[in-house]
């Protein structure tokens, strides 16, 4: 492999803090599931030929933090015992290439897509070396080479959050403990486990609650604006009525009512 030929970036790497070394490796992360992204959301706009050409230089990328996660992960574990994790879509990415599974397309963006939450290795507003987000038939291959990698990120490490290097699962060693340090275990056990149980039937509850509270919501809207239909409607009838009315009689001189018809036939020329 050619991560362990590279002499000058690895004892470069070897010499980072574990700080830094996990921040390296949320930046490939980052720039994986960027690239995923990228493509799910230009995919219906490119043709078949470009979407193809994508997969291809993308593949290529995931090839390389593939393998070169697991060595650096590996290098990492052994510098920086208990200290480092593997970032969310770095850690699938390398479950599917113990699978052989990295040229299986639809997987990879299952887990870019899974994990666009996440918060150590998010997406960035630049990548260095950022072929996919102007992506055209004629763009030109990434330069998929550690080197170039490690220095995408030593250029760019001070834009990515502060990673945390505390581990993410604590394990306990049972086999330490009497007799009645287990029995204060269960307990607490039991303990959290009833309040867990209280917790989610009181959820339940209130989300009953507000269920009941917006259906009853919603039917007084309809009720109000089946109301103000009928205003309008009744409204609308008297507006016609009175107009119809006005058309019918019209005024004449001493204050009373004559039908126009009349009006109009006892009228003379002078």
């Amino acid at each position: 492999m050619s991560f362990f030929n590279l002499d000058s970036q690895r004892n470069e790497l070897i010499l980072l803090s574990s700080t830094s070394f996990q921040s390296f490796l949320n930046y490939l992360s980052s720039r994986t599931q960027s690239c995923g992204m990228t493509l799910a959301l230009m995919s219906t706009d490119i043709t078949h030929n470009s979407k193809k050409k994508y997969i291809e230089y993308f593949l290529n990328e995931l090839i390389l933090h593939g393998s070169m996660g697991v060595a650096c992960l590996g290098l990492g574990s052994t510098l920086h015992p208990d200290e480092l994790h593997t970032p969310r879509v770095l850690a699938r990415l390398v479950r599917l290439s113990t699978s052989n599974m990295l040229g299986d397309f639809q997987a990879v963006l299952c887990v870019v897509q899974d994990t666009i939450g996440a918060e150590e290795d998010p997406h960035l507003m630049h990548y260095e070396g950022n072929w996919w987000s102007k992506f055209l038939d004629d763009t030109k291959p990434p330069t998929v080479d550690f080197t170039v990698f490690y220095n995408y990120w030593f250029n760019q490490r001070a834009t990515l959050p502060r990673p945390k290097i505390t581990p993410i699962h604590v394990s306990f060693d049972l086999s330490l403990m009497v007799e009645q340090d287990l029995e204060e275990l269960e307990g607490l056990l039991q303990k959290m486990s009833e309040e867990m149980d209280a917790d989610i039937e009181a959820t339940q509850s209130e989300l009953t609650r507000l269920t009941v509270a917006i259906a009853k919501v919603d039917l007084q809207i309809l009720e109000l604006k089946r109301e103000e239909a009928e205003a309008v409607e009744a409204e609308e009838a008297r507006i016609r009525a009175e107009l119809s009315k006005g058309e019918e009689t019209a005024p004449r001189a001493g204050g009373k009512q004559v039908p126009l018809s009349s009006q109009g036939a006892g009228t003379r020329a002078d």
